[in-house]
């Protein structure tokens, strides 16, 4: 069963070409937080071009105020890609200034909402944080594996 439609705030919406900077930033800033084993300039924002070609992206936005006058405008502040082929949540990422705010689980419930409520993805196995960021939220942990980058776990829905 499809989950229900995503939640109003944070502002959630389809990637546009004008979010290719403040994703990209995300993108190495969360990484570094996400995998602090791996030496700084390890991923950059060229990666972050390569890894969403042929995916489905959606951000999530957050007001943030421009001065005491102007009205708040809509900042970036995560992403999400998936293959939808395959159903496979390829990359969730935050800017870690706005963790712990359920941006990451309002993106994971948008993945679901447009896979109707069936997609897997892996961790690294050494990110104990994601993983159990994946378990609290219902995915369960179905296969485990290895690749160049060390061990990872594979979570389904």
């Amino acid at each position: 069963m499809a989950p229900s439609s995503p939640r109003p705030w944070p502002r959630l919406r389809a990637y546009e070409a004008r979010d290719r900077d403040d994703c990209a930033r995300i993108f190495v800033v969360a990484q570094q937080v996400a995998f602090p084993w791996e030496p700084p300039g390890t991923v950059t924002e060229a990666d972050f071009d390569r890894s969403i070609r042929g995916e489905e992206l959606w951000v999530a936005e957050v007001a943030a105020p421009t001065s005491k006058t102007a009205p708040c405008r809509w900042q970036v502040a995560g992403l999400i890609s998936v293959f939808m082929p395959s159903q496979f949540v390829h990359s969730l990422f935050v800017d870690p200034v706005f963790h712990g705010l359920g941006l990451g689980s309002a993106l994971l419930d948008r993945a679901l909402y447009a896979t109707a409520g069936r997609a897997s993805l892996k961790c690294d196995e050494r990110n104990r944080k994601g993983c159990t960021f994946y378990e609290r939220r219902g995915w369960r942990a179905t296969e485990w594996g290895w690749d160049t980058a060390g061990a990872w776990i594979r979570f389904s829905r």
